[in-house]
């Protein structure tokens, strides 16, 4: 169980992927569904959080999608942190009441505890690669078919496993 860090001298201990239930993997793949819906129906809308002229596009997003994109990282911290020096264990509502540093830092180590965990399910493709075509042509390989840069989305790449970051393109 990795242990991580916290402000104030604080610390918390994170699940490691042997000790993580089912119900703690159906509950975090369920808030990241919501999360990445959420996220998707923003791009298809033209945000994008590199370009300040499209920022109003998220602000006008209903209370239900804004609090898919929060409950992901709440979840993951709920899930995954086993202990810790801050009192009772976290639930939906406490984490949210964490000191912001204290949120950040837990939801990216449970990030990427998640990541390490969900990584060894996923196997290495023995597809051979194609030949580029015309549509693919010109393109570097960290570009989607738009030209922009991958990984170009709304939800942080610390906080989202890397299989499901795979599972998205």
């Amino acid at each position: 169980m990795p242990i991580v860090s916290l402000p104030n001298n604080q610390s918390a201990v994170i699940a490691s992927k042997e000790e993580i239930t089912e119900r703690t993997s159906r509950a975090i793949s369920r808030a990241y569904m919501k999360a990445a819906g959420t996220a998707a129906k923003l791009a298809s809308l033209g945000f994008n959080d590199r370009d300040p002229k499209t920022w109003g596009i998220f602000a006008d997003i209903s209370d239900e999608d804004q609090s898919n994109l929060d409950g992901y990282q709440a979840q993951l911290i709920v899930g995954l942190v086993k202990q810790w020096t801050l009192g009772d264990l976290p639930t939906l509502e406490s984490a949210l009441d964490l000191p912001k540093a204290t949120f950040d830092a837990l939801s990216e180590a449970c990030g990427v505890s998640s990541t390490a965990r969900h990584s060894t399910r996923s196997q290495p493709s023995t597809q051979k690669p194609l030949p580029p075509t015309s549509e693919t042509q010109g393109r570097s390989r960290r570009q989607d078919r738009r030209g922009r840069p991958r990984g170009h989305g709304v939800l942080p790449r610390a906080s989202v496993p890397q299989d499901l970051r795979r599972q998205s393109r």
